[in-house]
């Protein structure tokens, strides 16, 4: 197998995390929506903290870096709470 078949099957790879990222920031729109409709603030800190230790426990199951998975996490949260923040703000 050559290097170009090795590309294609990573940008494959991609192409699916893309859409598993658009489907789970289409789901923090609905919660940003119904947070907004029941008075609910955005970000919950222990439900974060609590996350973040399983899925950076999770992702060394699956043979991943610890540090990576909670790095990885984090800029995922961020951009849910960027979307439910201006949801809140009526930008969304």
């Amino acid at each position: 197998m050559g290097l170009e078949t090795y590309r294609e099957q990573v940008s494959a790879c991609d192409r699916k995390l893309m859409e598993i990222l658009k489907e789970r920031m289409a789901v923090c729109t609905r919660i940003g929506k119904y947070k907004k409709e029941h008075d609910l603030p955005v970000i919950q800190s222990d439900r974060y903290q609590k996350l973040m230790d399983m899925w950076a426990n999770e992702a060394v199951g699956y043979g991943l870096d610890r540090s990576f998975a909670c790095q990885l996490f984090e800029l995922i949260h961020g951009e849910s709470v960027r979307i439910q923040n201006d949801i809140k703000k009526g930008e969304h």
